[in-house]
This record gives C-alpha cells, sequence and structure tokens, in this order.
C-alpha cells in the first residue's frame, strides 16, 4: 500500500488536531523515514499523556466505587437497626422461643442463627437445654449452654 492511500484512509480518523497538521504536511512534501518519524514522535507523547489521564480516571473511579459501596453497606446496617423486631423485649423473644419449641429442635437451631441476640437469649434460658431429644431424623448441631446442664435422649 503506497503512503497516498494510507493517508486517504487516515483522512476522516478522529486524531487531534497536531495529528491532521503532521498528515496535511505529508500529503504535501515527499515523504522520507526522517519526517515519518518527526511526525510519529509528537502523537507518542500525545498517546502516553492520555494513557495517564486515563489511568488516572480509572483510578478516581475505583476509589468512588469502592466508597459507594462502603456507604450503600452503612445505610443497610443502619436500617436493620431500626427493624422492629429490635425493639422487642427479651422476656417477649423469649415467650416466642418457648412456643417455637414444639415445633422441634431445627426451629430451635433457626432460632439461634439469626442473630447474636437470639442465640444468647436461646442459650442463656434452661428450659430449652435441659433436655434435647434426638429421633434420628434429623440432622442437629448439638451446641448446649455452658450455664445449664443438658439430658439427652435418643431415641
Amino acid at each position: 500500500m503506497h503512503i497516498q492511500e494510507i493517508l486517504s484512509l487516515l483522512k476522516d480518523a478522529p486524531f487531534s488536531q497536531a495529528a491532521r497538521n503532521i498528515l496535511a504536511r505529508l500529503n504535501t512534501q515527499t515523504v522520507d523515514t526522517a519526517s515519518i518519524l518527526a511526525a510519529v514522535h509528537p502523537m507518542k507523547d500525545e498517546y502516553r499523556a492520555l494513557e495517564i489521564q486515563y489511568r488516572t480516571v480509572e483510578n478516581l473511579l475505583a476509589s468512588i466505587r469502592q466508597r459507594s459501596y462502603q456507604i450503600h453497606y452503612s445505610i443497610i446496617q443502619s436500617q436493620a437497626l431500626l427493624a422492629p423486631i429490635r425493639r422487642v423485649p427479651d422476656d417477649l423473644l423469649l415467650e416466642i422461643f418457648v412456643a417455637a419449641k414444639a415445633l422441634g429442635p431445627a426451629t430451635m437451631m433457626a432460632i439461634m442463627g439469626t442473630c447474636r441476640r437470639w442465640r444468647h437469649i436461646a442459650l442463656s434460658h434452661q428450659h430449652f437445654w435441659k433436655e434435647l431429644v434426638l429421633t434420628g431424623t434429623e440432622r442437629v448441631v448439638f451446641i448446649h449452654s455452658q450455664l445449664y446442664p443438658c439430658i439427652c435422649i435418643i431415641q
């Protein structure tokens, strides 16, 4: 491909004004290696400058994205503190847990896995852990209160 064909292909390409001036000069002059190298050098400098700016913007966007995720997580945590269940007194929760105990050991394990507060309430009351019945049909992880002894009955 000749230089004229290359220049005709590049005339509509989105270049900076400096690159357009160089291409115009190349179009009117006899082309030699030195003039091509002289024409390419400013474009390389501009390219390097744009790459630096691009990396700077990418780093800034990554920093903004990370801070955005942190703020979003903080909002979610703060809203969870306002949940109505957090205002239910421990003694009322204990009554609910006593009623739920009749549903089986899997229910108690679900209650204990809900949050630290519920786990503490369930483990600190001897009503739940004075007796544990295993029928062999459920898969139960045995956790007991260190405050109260537990009697295990395997049927």
